[in-house]
């Protein structure tokens, strides 16, 4: 039996003086979409996404229903993509925007070593594995989880010190 999954992804997006566009994308996985017929003229001033949505439903076969929903990154916390530490910017520290649970970091290198973990992260990782030696200049994969264990956002920062 085949096993997918539907998702149906709608933006509602506003386009300069509160004009709005609503278009749907439904799609099963391993296939591409479009839309259609439908253009965008994005010199309509600001534009802003202010909602997104997206619903996981499951996919089935000749009547039988499949065994997994797969949610990838639920949340959309922005993070400083370059620290600087020691150079007295704003940038010294690896900041997540609006994280008010506790949240584990861990910090690999390239080569999927673990240079630092930390259960309740504060903000305040400067470039130091969690042994204290400062890593080398470079970029590094960030995995963030929440105390549950859930996974908030991965991506990587990179270290530019002077």
């Amino acid at each position: 039996m085949n096993k997918y999954i539907i998702v149906i992804l709608v933006l509602n997006i506003q386009l300069g003086n509160a004009q709005e566009a609503d278009r749907q994308l439904i799609s099963s996985a391993g296939e591409s979409a479009t839309l259609n017929n439908f253009i965008f003229d994005w010199s309509l001033g600001e534009v802003v996404i202010d909602q997104f949505n997206p619903m996981f439903l499951q996919g089935f076969q000749q009547g039988l229903l499949g065994d997994k929903i797969i949610i990838i990154d639920k949340k959309n916390i922005n993070y400083n993509t370059i620290i600087t530490p020691g150079d007295g910017s704003k940038n010294e520290t690896l900041i997540f925007d609006d994280i008010s649970e506790p949240v584990e970091l861990n910090i690999y290198d390239k080569w999927g070593n673990m240079l630092y973990h930390h259960n309740n992260y504060k903000n305040d990782w400067d470039g130091r594995s969690t042994k204290g030696i400062e890593i080398p200049d470079g970029v590094y994969i960030f995995i963030l989880k929440s105390s549950n264990g859930e996974l908030l956002k991965k991506g990587t920062v990179t270290i530019k010190r002077k």
